[in-house]
């Protein structure tokens, strides 16, 4: 399967894909990528507003992860919710898209390395994800995981949709796509 992608891959790049398949992705890109900019934007805006009311235990929670110093609990606690609405509505508005992608990405990538880093060292605390008590555990992680490999796949579906565009544009005389 992994040979079949890659030959794929490499007919796209070297401009040989089938013109069906690439019609095809083309026109289903853009759904794709709406349904999963909502998705991380209503799951994003949702997070971040349920902890803006609860700053003090959202910045427990955060010094309970014992990864930074407990001065910083706090200032995290009130800049990460208006951080989340802010990026859950750049996606939401498809305002900004690819930065607001990326940084969700990034924003994923750490949550998710904080969660691992609590359990590798066995603590047993509230994750802090949505205002609510869950714990830090497998489920947390799998839900980070998934979300995070949403925004790269997203990211990913934007960059081709970016990419057919570009390529569709007139170009001067003398002007090539590599």
């Amino acid at each position: 399967m992994t040979t079949a992608i890659q030959s794929i891959n490499q007919s796209i790049d070297q401009g040989q894909a089938d013109p069906t398949r690439r019609a095809i992705l083309s026109s289903v890109a853009p759904g794709v990528l709406a349904g999963i900019r909502i998705l991380l934007g209503v799951i994003l805006v949702w997070a971040g507003a349920s902890k803006l009311l609860q700053t003090s235990s959202f910045a427990a929670d955060i010094a309970r992860y014992q990864i930074m110093p407990d001065g910083l609990s706090i200032v995290i606690a009130s800049a990460l919710p208006m951080m989340e609405v802010g990026l859950g509505l750049c996606l939401l508005s498809a305002t900004c898209l690819l930065p607001a992608l990326t940084t969700t990405a990034v924003l994923l990538l750490a949550f998710l390395l904080a969660q691992i880093s609590v359990m590798a060292r066995g603590l047993t605390i509230s994750c802090g994800c949505f205002g609510s008590d869950s714990p830090v555990g497998t489920m947390s992680i799998i839900r980070t995981t998934s979300l995070l490999f949403s925004a790269l796949f997203a990211c990913g579906v934007l960059l081709f949709i970016l990419r057919q565009r570009r390529e569709s544009l007139p170009q001067p005389i003398g002007v090539r796509h590599e």
